[in-house]
């Protein structure tokens, strides 16, 4: 299910990549949903893997890789936060920042 939730992000990512890239920046409207869908992503990661972790106690499969998962899906979910609050909500840009420096 995972693998098929992650295709579907990435598709809406390069969609988006592609259409900025040729140029349509007239329909990128929607470049802070990209951001929220992947924040959506890592939570559900996060909270699948989580689960798996709190009460599956009788599963011989070791716990390391859920506990690695989720704490890799955290890092990016602290990451990408910080992004979509920088740049959504204070309506920060790296590129204002490099031209005052």
């Amino acid at each position: 299910m995972f693998p098929l939730i992650n295709s579907f992000v990435h598709i809406i990512m390069y969609t988006y990549y592609g259409l900025a890239a040729i140029g349509y920046y007239q329909y990128l409207w929607w470049k802070n949903y990209v951001t929220l869908i992947q924040l959506i992503q890592f939570l559900w990661f996060i909270i699948h893997q989580g689960q798996f972790i709190l009460f599956y106690n009788e599963c011989n499969f070791p716990k390391i890789f859920p506990i690695v998962v989720c704490l890799y899906s955290f890092l990016f979910f602290i990451l990408f936060l910080n992004f979509y609050i920088k740049a959504y909500w204070k309506k920060e840009r790296l590129v204002k920042k490099l031209k005052e420096n």
